[in-house]
């Protein structure tokens, strides 16, 4: 293996529920006739099928050996996705996290990988909020996921990802800062500490920040020895937003919210022509523009881009 591609993917609510599938495929079904496949509780939370099929065509033309998923809706979902939309070509690795809403992390691990995967949970890692009022106790708002990609019982690249604090204000946070830099701060840590106990093991952290990363609240990842991978290939602004958000008057804002950064050990090692913010395609394989309008937005696979990473293996790190 000379090379690992990597995707980031926030699959934007990945519910399915097939409790009432019986088989002969879904050539033909109308959404309503899919949505009649979940328990009647998880009608309402059941992924479009036209969305389904095309989060599974972009992964196809991507064809990630590792895909770090977020927004997964149970280890159900996860499975059923692999199955019956990807051919069942990956193995499943969920990870419950603090979701509030069950939307967790995951991984799907190519099954051909010449490298066997061990996924470990740190939802536990408790943070330290500091907010107007004072300190205070907190947890991750999900998790952040660690994968360990062995060969031959030796570590050869680990994948931290993690889902910071959405921009979901309460009483005491504006636009949920001072968690999601406390989170940061926690990130920061934990990927110093696996950069000491594994010195010469590279490190891909990754997910959806909801930030900007040159916010104030991602300052603590700014002291990391991480390089966005997107600075090492010089890539135009434009081309790094991950999302585009609607305000009530439905004006555009476009953002760059998703990333993966690499440890120095693999700076060197980013294959240009492989690695970039992907952009959803058409029927004939043009890809589609960043979206104008809510609507627009909505009839994408997911909200969010998914990023590419392919990495040189070829030489011994």
């Amino acid at each position: 293996m000379s090379q690992l591609t990597i995707c980031e993917l926030n699959a934007e609510n990945l519910f399915i529920s097939l409790d009432h599938y019986y088989g002969g495929g879904f050539d033909g079904l109308s959404e309503g006739q899919w949505k009649k496949l979940a328990l009647p509780q998880l009608k309402k939370k059941q992924k479009p099928l036209r969305k389904l099929w095309g989060l599974a065509s972009a992964i196809q033309d991507i064809k990630p050996d590792v895909l770090m998923m977020i927004e997964v809706g149970g280890a159900e979902s996860l499975e059923l996705f692999n199955k019956y939309f990807l051919d069942d070509l990956y193995k499943p690795l969920f990870l419950e996290s603090n979701s509030s809403r069950s939307i967790d992390l995951a991984f799907l691990i190519k099954k051909d990988l010449a490298l066997s995967a061990r996924a470990i949970s740190n939802r536990e890692i408790p943070i330290e909020v500091e907010a107007y009022q004072g300190k205070f106790a907190g947890r991750l708002s999900r998790d952040i996921a660690e994968l360990h990609l062995f060969k031959d019982e030796e570590v050869q690249l680990i994948l931290l990802l993690t889902h910071l604090k959405s921009k979901i204000s309460t009483d005491r946070d504006f636009q949920g800062n001072d968690v999601r830099k406390a989170e940061a701060l926690t990130l920061a840590s934990h990927y110093t500490q696996l950069r000491t106990k594994y010195s010469s093991v590279p490190i891909v952290v990754g997910g959806d920040f909801n930030s900007d990363l040159s916010s104030p609240e991602l300052e603590p990842l700014a002291h990391t020895d991480l390089t966005d991978f997107h600075y090492i290939l010089g890539t135009a602004k434009e081309d790094r937003i991950s999302l585009v958000h609607f305000d009530y008057k439905g004006v555009a804002h476009p953002q760059t919210l998703d990333y993966l950064l690499v440890s120095p050990q693999l700076k060197d090692r980013v294959v240009r022509d492989k690695s970039s913010t992907y952009r959803y395609r058409s029927f004939f394989d043009v890809p589609h523009p960043l979206p104008k309008t809510f609507s627009e937005r909505y009839m994408m696979p997911s909200d969010h881009f998914p990023l590419v990473l392919t990495l040189d293996l070829a030489l011994r790190f």
